[in-house]
């Protein structure tokens, strides 16, 4: 009996849990239907709200777009910009209820305007709406829905679904383009080159003649990046930042502004938030609209690098592969056989690796090494090994390689990613 009295009375707690989650799931849903139907109706009450203060105040001229907001220009200044999203305005108003309870304010008298950003949500989105309809310079009276403010939220001073009315003046206007010319002007610099979308280059200082690249070509670049307030939200000076120009790898501004320089030059790029990171901006270092500072050093490709060692050297007799192997012969072979796929040779080499941050080509440390190695092993160097199958017992090259048949981006040791490297070679003996 005990046992049966027990599953009976868990059989109707369990029915008592379940009737109460399916009445509380009815009461939510419940609630649910009347804030929508608050909300419709509240809408309407605005609506008509707004319309009987316009009559009461006997206000003509009043405009609207559309979404339910109104406004009246009382003061107009028809040769005053009109404001976008990224400019900043300065304003002064006054916040009230339609029974005229004041909700907020600025002071014209102590000069203390709101200074904000067009299209960063500071403002309530009607207001924001209105002031886009008017110039600098001008004044007006904006009637703001609850739908357009604040809402069913509201605050300690705005009751849920209030209209909020507006006297506003656009005190002073200031765009991105109006805040980059003073920076270019408090900087003292001097441009090279403008683009039609706004991106300024200051060049520093030369690099290869006719030596641009375009749309598809492999650009390595030194670059330090900062905020018009000169705050350093990155950089990278090891030269093994790169990216294919044109293929979205990069912020617009990037790939338009490396077309601007030769290899090896180094410059400044100016950039337009709307070439950058736009109304989003980028985490907590790069707020929307804003423009952006690059200090960039256009790292030479690493074929121009080994040509200008080549010239540089007066070299006249170098060979390139179409895998991008250069070489020079500078010992002629006492034997005729080539090394094979599973060849072990035995070699003298002297490793160095040209370093090239700004263009200038020099050569750092030689290592010079001999001993034995197996062809087939897959931890040489490619190029080191497509300049072996090519060589002859007694022959001596130099053979120069771009980093993808070196050590890659990555690098070794103390030689750097992203590096061509030279290799003196002696092929001493093939031993199978």
């Amino acid at each position: 009996m005990k046992l049966l009295f027990n599953v009976k009375k868990n059989l109707l707690k369990n029915l008592f849990s379940w009737f109460l989650c399916l009445c509380s799931a009815f009461f939510l849903a419940s609630c649910y239907v009347d804030n929508v139907s608050d909300d419709i109706n509240y809408n309407q009450l605005n609506d008509r709200q707004i319309q009987d203060y316009i009559r009461r105040n006997n206000l003509t001229g009043v405009q609207s777009t559309g979404s339910g907001m109104y406004y009246k220009v009382t003061t107009s200044n028809p040769t005053g910009r009109k404001p976008v999203n990224g400019d900043s305005l300065y304003i002064f108003y006054k916040g009230t209820l339609v029974d005229g309870t004041v909700v907020d304010t600025t002071s014209e008298k102590r000069n203390r305007p709101l200074k904000f950003v067009l299209g960063t949500t500071v403002i309530v989105q009607g207001l924001e709406e209105a002031l886009k309809q008017m110039r600098e310079g001008e004044s007006g009276i904006v009637l703001v829905p609850s739908y357009l403010g604040l809402g069913r939220n509201g605050t300690w001073r705005i009751p849920p679904y209030s209209v909020l009315v507006y006297e506003v003046k656009i005190n002073k206007l200031i765009t991105e383009e109006d805040v980059i010319n003073k920076y270019i002007a408090d900087s003292s610099y001097v441009v090279t080159t403008k683009t039609d979308d706004g991106i300024r280059y200051i060049q520093k200082s030369a690099g290869a003649t006719n030596a641009k690249v375009g749309d598809g070509a492999f650009a390595i670049v030194n670059y330090k990046g900062r905020l018009l307030n000169n705050i350093v939200f990155d950089s990278k000076a090891d030269s093994t930042f790169g990216f294919v120009v044109g293929r979205g790898q990069v912020i617009q501004g990037w790939d338009k502004g490396i077309k601007l320089m030769d290899e090896g030059a180094k410059g400044i790029w100016i950039i337009p938030s709307a070439l950058a990171y736009g109304a989003n901006g980028s985490g907590n270092r790069i707020p929307p609209f804003s423009p952006l500072i690059f200090e960039v050093t256009h790292v030479k490709s690493q074929k121009r690098r080994i040509v200008e060692y080549i010239t540089t050297n007066g070299w006249t007799d170098t060979t390139s592969t179409s895998s991008g192997l250069y070489w020079r012969i500078e010992r002629q072979p006492t034997g005729t056989i080539l090394p094979s796929n599973n060849s072990r040779v035995t070699v003298n080499f002297v490793r160095r690796f040209l370093t090239s941050s700004t263009g200038n080509t020099y050569i750092s440390e030689a290592i010079n090494k001999q001993f034995t190695m197996n062809l087939p092993d897959t931890d040489l160097p490619a190029g080191l090994k497509e300049g072996l199958f090519l060589m002859k017992v007694g022959e001596k090259r130099r053979l120069m390689l771009p980093d993808y048949m070196a050590f890659g981006a990555t690098g070794q040791g103390i030689i750097p990613g992203k590096t061509p490297i030279v290799y003196e070679v002696e092929l001493l003996e093939i031993l199978n």
